[in-house]
């Protein structure tokens, strides 16, 4: 009795543990198909010089188009375009968090270089 108890218990063990590797298997699928769209797009639309000229409401509207592609093709025959539309979704978003990112420290930059030069000019009028 107690053997199979500890048999059932480890062949439960075992399913969790093959469902967690399919979880972690099909979430690094989906990240690897949102990396590969990304790099499409760069390649369709010219990468970060191209995108950092948009602005947040442009992002949004592509997200947006997107978003209706999707709800247009939803139904039993069109999963496909479903998944594919959400997979470009989720690229466009990743381009817009890189772009904001990039903007970000472009700022962050040219003020420091700002300060530093401004420090350079107080130290040589002090001198």
């Amino acid at each position: 009795m107690a053997r199979s108890r500890s048999r059932r218990r480890r062949r439960k063990q075992i399913k969790l543990q093959e469902i967690e590797v399919n979880e972690i298997l099909s979430h690094t699928s989906i990240i690897n198909q949102i990396r590969k769209e990304r790099i499409r797009q760069d390649d369709q639309w010219g990468g970060p010089e191209h995108d950092d000229r948009n602005s947040i409401v442009d992002w949004l509207s592509f997200i947006n188009k997107q978003g209706q592609k999707a709800y247009k093709a939803r139904g039993l025959s069109k999963e496909r375009v479903e998944r594919s539309c959400l997979v470009k979704i989720a690229a466009v978003a990743v381009a817009a968090l890189e772009s904001i990112d990039r903007k970000k420290f472009n700022e962050s930059r040219m003020v420091r270089k700002k300060l530093n030069k401004k420090q350079q000019e107080t130290n040589q009028s002090i001198h």
